[in-house]
């Protein structure tokens, strides 16, 4: 849906409520007077649907994994942690966004660690650098990968979801952002479960395949 610039006159009392709940949303006051107006009107708005989505993913992966849903969160964000097998069981936390973009969805997931441990940041961009180039690279479930930055411990990836949001049920879509955040968790927490020598074996032929 296109967006265009409107002038409109209310009431000030209108604004100042306008404001304060836009405020308590973690969101903007275009934002939620387009939402109330679309929900007037039977619309389905990109982030009605956004919302949703994240609302059935986020209950599917507590149901079925160690992933929980961080609270306090934007509607149109879905803010994830899960625990690592690893010495005082640090937090890894995702970040989800979805945007509609043309016949297709543009997904971005963030993994951030935050640690001083040297050897645990390593450990942790290695598993990103085993899924950008191995496990996640290419299509997988109807997700298809399309770039990535690793930075220190944080991977941020970009991946489409290929189908028109309007045409797609929330539950459809829902069931794809799920078993592709479900399986880098698992995949991560499988890695930190092989002894250090199999994933420094790992990478180095990551890097000699790459030199080759």
């Amino acid at each position: 849906m296109n967006k265009s610039l409107y002038s409109l006159i209310l009431m000030d009392e209108v604004v100042k409520g306008i404001d304060k709940a836009a405020y308590s949303l973690k969101t903007s006051r275009s934002a939620l007077i387009n939402q109330i107006l679309a929900d007037y009107l039977s619309l389905k708005t990109p982030e009605c649907h956004t919302g949703e989505v994240f609302g059935i993913v986020g209950r599917q992966l507590e149901a079925d994994s160690d992933i929980r849903v961080c609270e306090g969160g934007s509607a149109n964000i879905l803010s994830l942690r899960s625990a690592l097998n690893y010495k005082y069981n640090p937090t890894l936390r995702y970040t989800v966004t979805l945007t509609p973009d043309g016949d297709s969805i543009l997904g971005r997931m963030e993994a951030a660690l935050r640690t001083q441990n040297k050897l645990l940041r390593n450990k942790v961009s290695g598993f990103y650098y085993v899924w950008a180039t191995v496990l996640g690279n290419g299509e997988s479930e109807g997700v298809h990968e399309e770039g990535y930055v690793i930075e220190d411990a944080k991977y941020v990836g970009n991946f489409r979801i290929y189908g028109d949001y309007r045409s797609m049920s929330e539950s459809d879509t829902a069931a794809l952002v799920t078993a592709y955040v479900r399986h880098f968790d698992e995949s991560i927490k499988e890695f930190f479960g092989l002894p250090e020598e199999e994933c420094s074996e790992i990478l180095l032929n990551l890097n000699n395949g790459k030199e080759e």
